[in-house]
């Protein structure tokens, strides 16, 4: 009898599980894709900057004073002249309409024979100077007793449209 009853218990627990319920869903993955074309943009060359020796945390800043002039230099701190400065621009068919962007408002420019040595790029924006034209602006913060060398860096300016 007991076998009888143990047959019974399992018989009952495989029914049980044979009645189960599964849902179930199918998810759709979707990508969008643009591929984005080029536009012309010129280096953000801040030129010969000359600072006193073992200067005081200076700032040089690109400012646009007029619709025809590029963005020129003003300096604070210890910087005792700036030489050589081509400002950044970019070329575009139309910028009527389209947005602007930066891939950062803040880069860092590092030495080119001590990286460890940097210069902080920030307030970095484009806008639309006239149909064709993007300018762009920033800010370069040049820390207490700078070191001689050149430095670099790079961001990405897109324009959408």
């Amino acid at each position: 009898m007991r076998k009888y009853f143990l047959l019974s218990a399992v018989a009952l627990l495989a029914t049980t599980s044979a009645n189960a319920t599964t849902d179930y869903a199918e998810v759709t993955a979707k990508a969008t894709i643009e591929v984005a074309g080029t536009m012309e943009c010129f280096d953000f060359n801040w030129g010969t900057i000359v600072v006193k020796q073992n200067n005081a945390a200076s700032k040089v800043i690109a400012v646009d004073k007029s619709d025809f002039l590029p963005a020129v230099p003003e300096y604070s701190g210890d910087v005792l002249y700036v030489s050589g400065s081509d400002i950044s621009g970019c070329m575009h068919s139309s910028v009527e309409g389209g947005t602007v962007n930066v891939s950062s408002d803040t880069i860092e420019l590092k030495g080119s024979k001590n990286t460890s040595n940097t210069l902080l790029m920030s307030n970095i924006r484009y806008y639309k100077k006239s149909r064709t034209r993007l300018m762009g602006l920033a800010e370069l913060d040049i820390p207490p007793s700078v070191v001689a060398d050149t430095y670099s860096g790079s961001f990405t300016v897109s324009f959408v449209y």
